[in-house]
């Protein structure tokens, strides 16, 4: 894949993928919340949710971070555009990342956080941390992708 193609896919799988990622995110912490409790103090209950919604929020993410990844790695161009192209998909997948978080981080309080937003908020601010580490170690070791998301691999063979 040419870096013209490659840069055309990454802009549509950050506007497409990245903005589907963060909409399953939120389904997740919409169905999950309730479940988890309403109590503002540490339980064993909400522990254990936002653990649970966390990993599943990382789950969902990594594999958008996957998709990125596996375009990177398509790109068939010289180390040094290809290390530009690397640098500006990393910094876009972690603003990503952490602009979910801070978003959902200023609408709490600006809402005076509803029932179930700072279960959310706390699942999303440990998913960008998750997240962020993932992408370093989904980058330097590609071969993860195909243990822990062979689905998005499986696709990504597929259309490309």
């Amino acid at each position: 894949m040419n870096l013209l193609y490659t840069i055309i896919a990454l802009g549509v799988t950050f506007t497409v993928v990245g903005g589907l990622a963060v909409f399953i995110m939120n389904v997740i912490s919409m169905v999950l919340a309730p479940l988890i409790g309403l109590k503002r103090d540490f339980t064993l209950r909400s522990g254990s949710g936002i653990f649970i919604l966390s990993i599943l929020h990382a789950y969902i993410f990594l594999s958008f971070i996957s998709i990125v990844i596996l375009l990177c790695h398509a790109c068939t161009v010289n180390t040094f555009i290809k290390s530009i192209l690397w640098f500006i998909a990393g910094n876009i997948t972690i603003i990503l990342t952490w602009s979910a978080y801070l978003q959902a981080n200023n609408r709490s309080k600006e809402e005076q956080a509803k029932k179930y937003e700072q279960t959310h908020v706390v699942g999303i601010a440990i998913n960008a941390l998750i997240s962020t580490i993932g992408f370093f170690v989904l980058a330097f070791f590609p071969s993860l992708i195909g243990e822990w998301w062979p689905w998005v691999e499986y696709l990504f063979n597929k259309l490309v």
